[in-house]
């Protein structure tokens, strides 16, 4: 049996170095933001930029589980930890987009690494730390990336300039890299030791519960990295909003997806994964139609509260979801990354070749539709069912 004090002290470092990554995460989103409109980039360039980095990450997480299953995570994480301290050090002194696109390119394939240590290792400890829990990794990130990152990031950026925002966020990684080899653990577990055995993916997917969390998770990165890029260009160059507004509107969507993460646990035990799957799609349609036809500020908050309660539903159920799957984790939280980065590659990328072609606020009517398809196909089989029962 695991030492419960040994439980307590995983979980406060874990949740520490959570907190840490997705406030540099979140300066780093501003931030480079900031930097492709100083530059004056088209919308399209400005989402090849958020989605080159996505796809990185999502090309190189299902070979992060594969070395994360055979060597130490606290050391692959400190190493691709110091890699990304350069690179954030100078990446303010890039003036040519297309070298940007490949510093993110770089900065995508670091990340995976990072992304699957973290999740990985919550994930085998989770059995320990409760179920009702399972929404506090992602809980806490999203405060740093949604609400604490972009604050740190637009404070910085407007009182000292974005050259020292972004050398502390380098900073940060340093920090990460010290933090994450006391809070991971230092040899992976005996379990992945074994040989890699071949059709471990085709397995994994052949699990109904698992296919189907990867792929709600999916549509619900697409949406948020459609909203995440996208949301400070509308709002800042169609709409005309004071960047205070515009910042504040950023950290409202996280703090509300944020506090269903840490504070809605509880309907784990008290509704089924079915019960809560529908209110949080059902959320997501109305949500999602707010922000395509919204022209006043009222309408997109509304909108970006009603979203992110959504959003942060169906992340909660698909994280209890995977952490009760009988199979490696390491590669269970690699399928599930890959998953989240398709998704948001496809909300960056192609959200934004969409947005130069029928204009940004109507690619949400197009991103609701997944949801409105899932709502009424539910409807469609409770409806043959009772048929079927009456009959």
């Amino acid at each position: 049996m695991t030492d419960p004090a040994s439980t307590r002290h995983f979980f406060r470092l874990f949740i520490a170095l959570s907190l840490l990554s997705g406030l540099t995460i979140g300066m780093n989103k501003i931030l480079v933001t900031l930097l492709g409109l100083s530059l004056s980039l088209e919308n399209w360039q400005m989402g090849v930029i958020s989605g080159v980095e996505t796809l990185a990450m999502a090309a190189a997480t299902l070979p992060a589980g594969i070395l994360l299953s055979r060597y130490s995570p606290r050391v692959i994480y400190a190493i691709v930890s110091v890699i990304l301290f350069f690179v954030y050090l100078g990446i303010s002194h890039i003036q040519q987009w297309e070298l940007l696109v490949l510093t993110m390119v770089a900065c995508g394939l670091c990340i995976a690494f990072r992304i699957v240590a973290m999740s990985s290792s919550f994930l085998q400890r989770l059995p320990e730390i409760g179920t009702h829990r399972a929404g506090w990794y992602k809980g806490t990130l999203s405060l740093g990336v949604m609400a604490m990152g972009p604050l740190a990031g637009h404070f910085l950026s407007e009182n000292f300039g974005i050259s020292f925002a972004f050398s502390v966020s380098a900073s940060c990684f340093l920090a990460m890299g010290l933090l994450g080899w006391y809070a991971l653990p230092a040899a992976p577990a005996p379990h992945k030791k074994a040989k890699y055995q071949k059709g471990w993916l085709a397995a994994i997917w052949q699990q109904n519960d698992i296919r189907h969390a990867c792929l709600y998770e999916s549509f619900g990165n697409c949406l948020a990295g459609f909203f995440g890029t996208f949301i400070l260009v509308i709002t800042l160059r169609e709409q005309s909003w004071e960047n205070n507004l515009a910042v504040t509107l950023l950290v409202v969507y996280g703090l509300t997806y944020v506090s269903v993460l840490l504070g809605a646990g509880k309907l784990l035990i008290l509704a089924s994964n079915v019960q809560l799957y529908r209110v949080s799609h059902g959320l997501l349609i109305p949500g999602t139609l707010l922000l395509a036809f919204a022209s006043h500020p009222v309408f997109f908050f509304m909108g970006a509260i009603i979203n992110a309660t959504g959003l942060g539903l169906n992340n909660l159920v698909n994280m209890a979801t995977i952490a009760r799957s009988k199979s490696d984790k390491s590669h269970v939280s690699g399928v599930l990354t890959l998953s989240q980065m398709t998704g948001g590659t496809c909300g960056a990328v192609v959200g934004g070749w969409l947005g130069t072609a029928i204009g940004l606020q109507p690619v949400f009517l197009l991103l609701a539709l997944p949801w409105i398809f899932r709502i009424t196909k539910d409807r469609l089989a409770v409806r043959a069912q009772s048929t079927t029962e009456a009959g």
